[in-house]
């Protein structure tokens, strides 16, 4: 059995001969450090993408394109930069030593970003869609522009099984809380009173009108008489306007001009 002193002196070579290789195991790690330009002006190119292929290390440069990475093993490493809207740039063979940082230099060249052509597609609609459970009833702004009428209750006056009372909109016989109004797919109902006030949009800004009656998805369970999904119209490139004028008794004379 080893005595107290012989034990504490054995630990002690142990320890003194483990020191020598400490410097030698953190000096196995280096950096990578330098600057990122733009080729035509010179100018610095912050917040561009530093990586060092192979060691899982990298970063991005800061507001004065300059960039450090640190902790990367020593050896030979291919370092690559990148930012939206120049070329990527690469070095390889950089030599990753222990000690001071390796000093890197990338100039970025920019470089055009080509859109994509869009594809239209156009198709018409079916008159009668098979799979269709329920009576579905459309109405196209192409069809609006022909009415006499300025608002979507005023579109959904002109289609069978549909009256109003008070601006309230009633399908087939039901109250006017029983039908659902979809604007954009979203809900449109006050949560008291349980109608909706998409009836006073201007018709003007309607793509299409679809009147549903009947079985209904599971969706809309919340539909007892009738459903009316509305699609508004999306902006254009171009200026659009329209003038109405009214007059005659009752206002029932209508008069439209479409720019």
């Amino acid at each position: 059995m080893l005595r107290p002193h012989t034990l504490a002196a054995a630990s002690l070579l142990v320890l003194l001969t483990a020191l020598p290789a400490l410097p030698a195991l953190a000096q196995e790690r280096g950096s990578v450090s330098g600057a990122v330009t733009d080729k035509k002006t010179n100018h610095a190119i912050p917040f561009a993408t530093v990586t060092v292929v192979g060691s899982q290390k990298g970063g991005l440069t800061d507001s004065e394109g300059k960039f450090l990475v640190t902790g990367v093993p020593v050896g030979t490493y291919e370092v690559k930069v990148q930012f939206l809207g120049y070329a990527p740039a690469s070095q390889p063979g950089v030599v990753v030593t222990a000690g001071r940082p390796t000093p890197l230099k990338f100039v970025l060249e920019e470089i055009v970003v080509h859109e994509e052509k869009a594809i239209e597609v156009t198709a018409e609609r079916r008159l009668v869609d098979v799979r269709q459970g329920s009576t579905v009833r459309s109405v196209t702004s192409n069809e609006i522009r022909n009415l006499p009428v300025q608002t979507i209750t005023e579109v959904l006056q002109q289609q069978a099984g549909i009256s109003t009372d008070a601006d309230q909109i009633h399908v087939r016989g039901g109250r006017a809380d029983e039908t659902l109004f979809m604007v954009n797919g979203v809900a449109n109902r006050d949560q008291i009173t349980g109608q909706s006030t998409a009836g006073q949009l201007n018709a003007r800004s309607v793509a299409e009108v679809n009147v549903a009656t009947g079985a209904y998805d599971v969706r809309f369970g919340n539909a007892l008489s009738g459903l009316v999904e509305v699609k508004l119209k999306e902006g254009t490139d171009h200026f659009e306007g329209g003038l109405t004028t009214a007059g005659g008794t009752y206002g029932r004379r209508i008069g439209q001009l479409t720019l």
